[in-house]
């Protein structure tokens, strides 16, 4: 068989690869960047250098695909992109199997993300193409990564979920799953819940890390105060902010309000559900602030930004995984250079970009939009692209 694989050199496009490869197939793995897939992907892969933009690039290597890996970065227009391709992968007859997201999340009113995939589960049903459809849960590398700064730094692991446990299911058995059903005709048509043989907790988490490298692990919980402190910044305090500025500008009839949220509340980071529910619910109550105040002339818009390389990333307390030395602590090796790796763009978003685009929702030049997120990323995140 030949296969084009998309999102070939995220976390999870390598073992796809790979796993293919064993089975004797023909891949093609559809790269922007030939450096970044010579470094991540075997040497007997075939790449195609392009985007999904370049439908002539797609529609010759769709044609002569037998299947096609969907899989594209988390981004506002990530049901878009993945809908187009499937659209072409129609003309050609060409099967598609996508990989999803977490099962509880798909659902039309599920975080953004996953509504997304919710919708373009059921556009790929009923786009008369033979399909399945993959919905790995979470993945121990994406989780490891994250918590290999606190662990390294402070021997500490920060922990959102209390006792419940968490189904971790490596990329290398989500790759060797999606090579089965790639190469097998017989298993169209379904969707596969992909998991890890066990759910363990935090603390079961803590001491297996503990035990394979001999370093003391402390699992730490999140107080009621620390919620309240987080979520009353983030949540209460921009409410009244926005209710008090509100009340000064529909007296003069226009003004702009400009709102903070962050990408903690759209894309899934460990050992951020405080942060997300916090954001997240300045994102939607900007929504609603952007309906009720627009016959009154004022508008209401948030930012989001991504990972800047001035921030303090995390929340306030001693746990909070550094990106920059203080209180004389050095920041572990290389957790700088990792966290900017995982950034579409391959760096950190300056201050300065994030600022241009408050002075963007304050001017005149938005006037017509309101109630609106934008997110200040680059792109996205390689580290989110499964």
């Amino acid at each position: 068989m030949r296969i084009l694989v998309t999102g070939s050199t995220g976390k999870l496009g390598p073992h796809v690869v790979t796993a293919l490869l064993r089975r004797g197939q023909i891949v093609r793995a559809l790269v922007r960047d030939g450096g970044r897939a010579a470094a991540v992907l075997p040497p007997d892969v075939e790449p195609v250098i392009g985007t999904f933009e370049d439908t002539d690039v797609l529609r010759d290597e769709l044609d002569a695909a037998d299947a096609v890996f969907l899989l594209t970065p988390h981004g506002p227009t990530m049901a878009d992109t993945q809908n187009g391709l499937i659209d072409l992968a129609a003309k050609s007859g060409t099967r598609v199997i996508k990989v999803s997201g977490t099962s509880a999340g798909i659902r039309p009113d599920g975080p953004d993300a996953c509504r997304q995939h919710y919708d373009t589960e059921r556009y790929l049903a009923a786009a008369g193409v033979p399909w399945a459809v993959l919905r790995p849960n979470g993945f121990m590398q994406t989780l490891l990564v994250a918590m290999a700064a606190t662990v390294r730094e402070r021997g500490v692991i920060a922990n959102p979920l209390g006792a419940a446990g968490i189904s971790l299911v490596d990329c290398a058995d989500v790759g060797d799953a999606a090579a089965a059903v790639l190469t097998d005709p017989t298993l169209e048509g379904r969707t596969y819940v992909l998991t890890g043989p066990t759910a363990p907790t935090y603390a079961q988490i803590a001491a297996a890390i503990q035990a394979e490298t001999g370093t003391p692990v402390t699992v730490l919980d999140v107080t009621p105060e620390q919620w309240d402190q987080v979520v009353g910044v983030n949540l209460r305090g921009t409410f009244f902010c926005c209710q008090a500025a509100l009340k000064a500008m529909y007296g003069q009839k226009s003004g702009a309000i400009v709102n903070m949220s962050a990408d903690a509340a759209f894309f899934p980071v460990h050992g951020f559900a405080v942060q997300a529910a916090g954001k997240g619910g300045v994102a939607l109550m900007t929504r609603t602030f952007g309906l009720e105040a627009a016959r009154r002339g004022v508008r209401v818009n948030a930012v989001s930004p991504g990972n800047v390389i001035v921030q303090h990333t995390g929340a306030s307390w001693a746990e909070r995984p550094p990106l920059k030395p203080e209180d004389n602590a050095p920041s572990p090796a290389g957790s700088i250079e990792e966290l900017a790796a995982q950034m579409a763009p391959g760096r950190f978003i300056e201050a300065e970009e994030v600022a241009n685009v408050f002075v963007f929702f304050s001017s005149d030049a938005a006037s017509g939009i309101s109630g609106q997120t934008i997110s200040v990323n680059g792109g996205g995140y390689y580290a989110m692209q499964l």
